[in-house]
């Protein structure tokens, strides 16, 4: 008996798992087009777990839960609370990808292997020489030199999985994945709060703005400003009512400060050049 019928017969006397340990339930390229459906109707806004299968075309249950997981792993959304009380708004890392940041192509290595299991996993495929599917399968039905030990269904899903990730985001077995430093973590933190600040300030600018629009309904004036102010080959155009209040301008004003990170490209930063401040 050769040693492959030998590991079989020994799969086979073994006792399988009832479950296979956590995995993805979805590769990133998929999570990625989830991430982006909340975006589209939510931005930086939190959305509630029980309305995401809206947004997917699917129907509330064990699988919804089991992608925001994946979501989670794959560091693309910020969430809180717990069980059906979950809220989850996408993550800065997830933005980047979106808007097609300059370090999106990095950012999607780093996150390939950001669920623990997909990172273990990679190390044991380049210690042992990226080996075929068929060995992998064994290996992963062993539990023995990879030390997680998975159902049959199991194996194929994150098989599946994993391959997707990995050819998504085109690693290589000679690519190393950089960690963040801690300074570049505290960065991180330091953009994330910024972002919550910035997302209370857009609400109280937009209360604040209800409050004196429903004050005062003004009838349409044909007594209008317009500004128009060159930005490199583009121009921005504002029109605002003259005689208004003080209060009223200090409203906009408000509104205009609390979109900048809306409105600002994360890959060109709208830097001005020397020219266009001339």
């Amino acid at each position: 008996m050769n040693e492959t019928v030998k590991d079989e017969a020994s799969i086979n006397k073994k006792e399988v798992p009832k479950r296979s340990p956590k995995y993805p339930i979805i590769s990133l390229s998929t999570a990625i087009e989830r991430v982006k459906q909340i975006y589209q109707k939510e931005q930086f806004g939190y959305v509630n777990i029980t309305v995401l299968p809206a947004r997917w075309g699917q129907r509330f249950n064990s699988y919804t839960t089991q992608q925001v997981a994946a979501l989670k792993s794959f560091k693309l959304v910020d969430i809180e609370g717990s069980m059906n009380e979950r809220n989850l708004r996408v993550s800065e890392w997830a933005y980047k990808i979106i808007t097609n940041s300059s370090d999106k192509e990095a950012i999607i290595k780093q996150i390939a292997l950001a669920p623990p299991i997909f990172k273990e996993f990679w190390e044991f495929c380049n210690k042992a020489g990226f080996p075929s599917d068929d060995t992998l399968k064994l290996e992963l039905a062993r539990g023995k030199n990879f030390p997680y030990q998975f159902t049959r269904k199991g194996i194929e899903l994150f098989l599946k999985n994993f391959r997707e990730t990995i050819e998504f985001a085109k690693l290589k077995s000679n690519d190393i994945i950089e960690k963040h430093s801690e300074q570049e973590n505290i960065a991180s933190d330091m953009t994330t709060i910024n972002k919550e600040q910035k997302i209370a300030e857009i609400t109280q600018a937009r209360t604040s703005y209800s409050n004196i629009k429903g004050s005062h309904i003004p009838s349409v004036s044909t007594d209008v400003a317009t500004f128009s102010i060159p930005i490199g080959t583009d121009v921005a155009t504002i029109s605002i009512p003259r005689n208004i209040s003080k209060k009223s301008f200090d409203a906009i004003r408000k509104v205009l400060d609390a979109i900048e990170d809306i409105v600002i490209s994360p890959i060109s930063n709208n830097t001005v050049s020397d020219s266009d401040s001339e």
